[in-house]
């Protein structure tokens, strides 16, 4: 008995031995490359910061939060009319309290400070993780540079962002906690926090089991003695009070815990009609340009391309052995890391959602694998040129053009150069195969090659030279420029974004720009205050958390809060009654306004927009989106009245002029022909925009328009916007509407017989449409043709 336990103590790992053994002794970190590093890290942090994403989920939880301080939480929900009393599971509430508790002390800039806090907190604790895992300051700032760059699709001012970087923390606490089983308990802390902040804490608890299990697992893996596993005691304990804390501490309980898993359809009671874009597939056919699978790509290459070169290099060592005999605890960190990657971006392949969690637990495996590659003597250079120049290549094939079919076809692209998800494969399996490739050469052809270089003694210097310990953390340098390059070329066109006087948008501050305000009904909502409306709305989905926000006096139809409180017979209703535009389905459900965006395409709309007789009548419109109202609800029928009229309060006299035109193209009004004319003539005027025209054209099919009149129109339109400014503010609409009429007069010329003036306007829309693009990138404007006479036009042949 004796002896077999001293065999068992022979296997363990003393307590002195901390570290892996690795092929070769890290380099000394260079100070200078320290600071490029820590440079690239910061650009790419303040780039991220600034990307501008469109998300109501800000709005819904500033509004949940006004909510808890008015005592509403687990009550009846009171915002849609369709809820029927159910209650809102809101996981984030946590989180709403302090957007609001931010938004009151600072205005809307205080949600801006959150996003940085939170990106800051999520940067460093990726850091740190990187780090307590093994990898040198430079090269785990690097690694969290890319992971943050690729996850700015995700990252904006929501509670999903509080739950990315609770994530990022845990991994560090996880690892911090191996020296000292008791630090667990600053985990089970985060996490009961968590689980009132975000609904991801569900997967903080699946981590915590995870690494509960990895410690046994190991330990029974190297046959450790019993004294060994009661060591770690502590862990189920914590996974235990976790579970139940999480369960308790909060105000929904048990359902606190279930309610994340309804996002997938597994789980689903009752289906949902659509499923949540979130939850779509990496290769779902819709995702061809979405911007979050380069970054994916590019990590399961940077994942796979250092295991095979591992592999290759240890292929004739008894590798079973080396795992067998390392160190407990690295043992440890080295097993749940692997795991919980492979499910991350199991799960991140399933449903795009996941893809940021997938880029946040890979960091620290993706920085080890990177600072062995960068420590190898014959590694280190390859990596470092090779890698930036495998990814570079993948922007360079979105931009191939019909004339490179032939070329994008020998590399799998086919006519489909702008689908992301027949690009960035390739460029995955090219960041595999080259150290691959590298990693056969180098042994088996070191003898030959060194012995080539040794017959030119300059060149056999210069590789002496660079391979030198000493300046292999140069090789990171190379690294740290492309990283820097690579945000200092995103900080560009934000630059523009965030000027004043941006010829696209208005003139916002840095949290309007920053959340793309100018997509929300902000004109519709001080309409609607300003006129004192209230009642049931169908509403853009995306719109409803900020109608309740600021017009809280209104019930909306749905929105993003989804499962969390919506039936999926109210998403089936809402869906049907957006695309069928059944005017008795809404009378049915009581709607007695409808908000939504001008661009929208649906029956609903169309019918509004070219129907005169649908009972809904256009009351407000902006360039962005417009207000109808019932016109057979005898309570709101004298605010149709009073819109023909011009006798409703408007943000401004332009929108007035619009919108007033706009009521009278779209209802059997009893103005005359010369006085709807006169009010659209008005609107373009004041503020032009492609609507009037378009809707003029319709008119003009319908026969209630002169054809002759309107071509004279036009043509003497587009010469007086010809002398606009379209350089200020929203001057945008300019170009745009210069485009809408020459294409109108293009069609219209075209049917009359009239090539010479068909072709001279089709021509100049193509004109036009270019210099709206060089506007919009910011680069110089090409020439536009200038509009002849008629009789010029007739003289050509």
């Amino acid at each position: 008995m004796a002896a077999r336990k001293s065999r068992k103590r022979q296997k363990t790992v003393s307590p002195q031995q901390k570290k892996a053994p690795s092929p070769e002794p890290a380099p000394q970190e260079n100070r200078f490359v320290f600071l490029c590093a820590l440079i690239a890290l910061i650009s790419t942090v303040v780039a991220v910061w600034l990307v501008p994403r469109m998300t109501g989920d800000t709005f819904m939880t500033l509004a949940g939060g006004r909510d808890i301080f008015a005592g509403k939480l687990g009550h009846p929900d009171d915002w849609s009319f369709m809820t029927q009393g159910r209650v809102w599971i809101n996981q984030s509430w946590g989180t709403g309290v302090l957007f609001y508790v931010m938004h009151g002390l600072m205005g809307n800039i205080g949600i801006v400070v959150i996003k940085a806090l939170l990106i800051c907190l999520l940067t460093a604790a990726q850091v740190f993780a990187a780090r307590r895992f093994g990898a040198s300051y430079a090269v785990s700032m690097l690694v969290t540079a890319f992971s943050l760059n690729s996850a700015k699709h995700f990252i904006d001012m929501r509670a999903n962002l509080v739950g990315l970087a609770f994530l990022a923390m845990l991994i560090w606490l996880l690892y911090w906690a191996q020296s000292r089983p008791h630090r667990i308990w600053f985990s089970v802390a985060l996490i009961v926090v968590w689980a009132n902040m975000h609904g991801s804490f569900i997967f903080g608890i699946g981590m915590l089991v995870l690494w509960t299990m990895t410690n046994y697992v190991v330990l029974w893996w190297q046959r450790a003695d019993r004294e060994e596993g009661d060591k770690i005691w502590i862990l189920p304990c914590a996974t235990i009070a976790v579970l139940v804390l999480s369960a308790l501490a909060n105000p929904f309980g048990t359902t606190n815990l279930t309610q994340p898993f309804t996002l997938m359809s597994v789980f689903q009671t009752d289906k949902w009609p659509l499923p949540a874009i979130e939850m779509r597939s990496v290769f779902d056919e819709r995702n061809k340009r979405f911007g979050g699978l380069r970054g994916f790509f590019i990590l399961l290459g940077l994942l796979t391309a250092p295991v095979a070169v591992w592999y290759f290099q240890l292929r004739r060592r008894p590798i079973m052995r080396k795992i067998t005999n390392i160190d407990p605890q690295r043992a440890v960190a080295l097993t749940f890391t692997i795991a919980l990657v492979v499910v991350a971006v199991t799960m991140a392949t399933l449903a795009r959602r996941f893809i940021p969690i997938a880029l946040i637990i890979s960091t620290p495996l993706v920085a080890i694998e990177f600072q062995w590659l960068l420590s190898h003597r014959w590694f280190a250079w390859p990596t470092a040129l090779l890698t930036p120049t495998v990814v570079a290549i993948g922007p360079l094939a979105e931009n191939l053009r019909t004339k490179w079919v032939s070329t994008s076809s020998i590399i799998g692209l086919g006519q489909a150069s702008g689908d992301l998800r027949r690009i960035w494969p390739w460029i995955a399996l090219a960041m595999f195969f080259t150290p691959v490739v590298l990693a056969l050469v180098v042994p088996l052809g070191r003898s030959i090659w060194e012995n080539a270089v040794k017959t030119i003694p300059q060149l056999a210097s210069a590789v002496e030279w660079l391979t030198d310990r000493r300046r292999l953390s140069w090789a990171v340098l190379v690294i740290a420029v492309a990283v820097s390059y690579e945000s200092f070329q995103s900080v560009r066109p934000l630059r523009y974004y965030y000027s004043h006087n941006h010829p696209f948008y208005p003139d916002y501050g840095i949290f309007e720009r920053m959340i793309v305000y100018h997509q929300f009904p902000d004109g519709p909502a001080e309409f609607i205050n300003a006129n004192n409306i209230g009642g049931r709305v169908l509403n853009d989905w995306r719109w409803e958390s900020f109608l309740r926000w600021y017009c809280p006096q209104i019930k909306v139809y749905l929105g993003g809060r989804s499962r969390q409180v919506y039936s999926s017979d109210a998403a089936i209703k809402f869906a049907r009654a957006t695309a069928r535009g059944d005017a008795r389905e809404l009378a049915a459900a009581g709607v007695q306004f409808v908000v939504l965006p001008l661009k929208q395409q649906n029956r609903l709309q169309q019918q509004m927009l070219l129907n005169e007789d649908y009972p809904w009548d256009i009351i407000y419109v902006d360039q962005f989106s417009m207000v109808a109202a019932y016109r057979k609800d005898p309570r709101i029928r004298h605010l149709i009245d009073d819109a023909a009229e011009g006798r409703l309060i408007y943000p401004s006299t332009k929108i007035e002029k619009l919108s007033i035109a706009v009521n009278l193209l779209t209802r059997n009004s009893r103005k005359s022909r010369q006085e709807i004319l006169q009010a659209c003539i008005a609107s373009n005027e004041a503020h032009p925009l492609p609507l009037i025209y378009a809707m003029l054209d319709y008119k003009a099919n319908e026969g209630k328009v002169l054809s002759s009149w309107l071509l004279t129109y036009f043509e003497n339109e587009l010469r007086r916007l010809e002398t606009a400014d379209y350089h200020r503010t929203l001057g945008s609409n300019i170009l745009s509407s210069r485009r809408r009429i020459a294409d109108i007069l293009a069609r219209r010329y075209r049917d009359l017989g009239r090539e010479e003036w068909s072709k001279f306007w089709a021509k100049y829309s193509k004109q036009v449409t270019a210099v709206a693009r060089a506007l919009s990138n910011g680069t110089p404007e090409p020439p536009v043709d200038p509009i002849p006479t008629r009789d010029d036009l007739k003289s050509k042949p």
